[in-house]
């Protein structure tokens, strides 16, 4: 269970890769370069999606670009442009497995190799492989005129990877300076501002970033739990309610909005998005709590207990699950499993306390990797381990070759149920050789 978005839940503290073949035509498999297409051949509308995502890409509207360019590339299969467009367009909108697809394609199609290496580069960095990417983009940064927005959003992004969250909103804020009308640098900086504690600022960067891109999927669901978790649940229900109509199985919206109907006392309509939550993930932890909340709330612990002990399968060692515990058994009379349950409570809430000094150690120092990795086994012993491998991917970024990341990479891996890559960092940390080194894109 996730501790930021997905776990907005908190009563008591109110958180395309479509693989197209590289056309080869003639013998030897000669690939032509950048084809010129003649318009008695054009499907009708194509030429309209081209210039729709062109407008697209000016307003840096990556999604609806991407959507545009898709269809481009099945009526000019073999135009390097069209794959590198799409290529960058995908990894701007964070599809980093669909922007490599088309960069290779554009690649072999004999697009720039100025423009391949720089692409990489910036993919790179936007996984927060800043250690060989972050001096050679800074020094680019500095000799442009205008800031390079695509240098300053792969940065941007890699340091909220990172948790280098000063220095992602110092680049945002230098962002908007220059171009005030881009949704992007509001967006991250409110990502820096929400993740570094201040929900206030976040929602007020967000609400600017809506303005200027309404319909921004990841943007809208940011904004809503931010307000949910400020205890503003009037202003998000409305947003939560429109998210789930575009996005009716999005698990983090259904939560969202049973939550804002169980924090009004609505509680019929926070009862209906739970049961379709549940219906769809029967094993939800965070929607298992808010169930039996709901049944707290109806004055019902016998019921609320039901759902505590379903949560409590799921996610063993949350700590607002054995905290709702403890208030079930205390109000069914249970002294013995109140006792029992307050010293397994106080032990997780003492793992939670050292996260949160971690969290700001890893604010301080970003390159220090010993406070990750700490803060990553005490993530898997909490039972998060997919917040356990974002420390550990972090701390690798800081150092490739750390015995004891690779080492906690394999448990967590582990717990995750990915056998190859639990076996890749385990022979990393014995000292093994680099070749077969996984996927970039499936580790994160």
């Amino acid at each position: 269970m996730k501790r930021c978005e997905t776990a907005v839940w908190k009563r008591r503290t109110l958180r395309w890769a479509v693989v197209v073949g590289l056309v080869v035509l003639g013998a030897g498999g000669v690939i032509l370069a950048r084809q010129r297409w003649g318009a008695s051949r054009e499907p009708a509308g194509t030429a309209f999606h081209w210039r729709a995502a062109l407008e697209a890409l000016q307003a840096q509207d990556f999604d609806s670009a991407r959507e545009h360019l898709r269809e481009c590339v099945e009526s000019w299969p073999a135009h390097a442009e069209t794959h590198f467009l799409l290529a960058r367009a995908s990894r701007r909108a964070d599809d980093l497995e669909g922007a490599e697809t088309h960069l290779k394609i554009a690649e072999a199609l004999q697009w720039s190799p100025e423009d391949i290496a720089l692409e990489r580069l910036l993919g790179q960095a936007q996984m927060g492989n800043l250690r060989p990417t972050e001096a050679t983009l800074l020094e680019r940064l500095q000799e442009s005129g205008a800031p390079d927005e695509l240098i300053l959003e792969a940065l941007i992004k890699g340091y909220l990877v990172l948790y280098r969250l000063p220095e992602a909103a110092h680049l945002a804020t230098r962002w908007l300076g220059e171009y005030p009308d881009r949704w992007q640098p509001w967006l991250y900086r409110g990502r820096a501002h929400y993740l570094n504690g201040n929900r206030g600022r976040a929602v007020a960067d967000y609400r600017r970033a809506l303005e200027a891109l309404p319909h921004h999927r990841q943007g809208r669901l940011w904004y809503a739990s931010a307000l949910l978790l400020d205890g503003r649940f009037r202003d998000a229900l409305p947003l939560f309610e429109k998210y789930v109509e575009d996005y009716p199985n999005d698990s983090a919206g259904l939560l969202g909005l049973a939550n804002c109907h169980l924090m009004l006392k609505q509680y019929p309509e926070a009862e209906r998005w739970l049961v379709r939550l549940l219906g769809q993930q029967p094993r939800h932890g965070a929607g298992l709590l808010l169930r039996a909340r709901l049944e707290m709330d109806r004055d019902a612990p016998e019921q609320a207990l039901v759902w505590l002990k379903k949560a409590e399968a799921a996610a063993p060692n949350e700590v607002d699950i054995v905290g709702a515990l403890i208030d079930a058994y205390r109000q069914l009379g249970k002294a013995t499993l109140v006792k029992r349950y307050q010293e397994r409570h106080q032990e997780l809430r003492k793992c939670t306390r050292r996260l949160d000094v971690l969290r700001t150690q890893i604010l301080q120092s970003p390159r220090d990797v010993s406070p990750r990795v700490e803060a990553a086994e005490l993530s898997l012993r909490l039972g998060h381990p997919e917040e356990g491998r974002d420390w550990l991917l972090g701390a690798l970024a800081v150092d490739p070759t750390h015995r004891p990341t690779h080492e906690a990479l394999a448990r967590c891996f582990e717990q995750l149920g990915d056998k190859y890559l639990a076996e890749y960092h385990r022979r990393r940390a014995a000292g093994a050789e680099k070749s077969a080194a996984p996927d970039k894109d499936k580790a994160r």
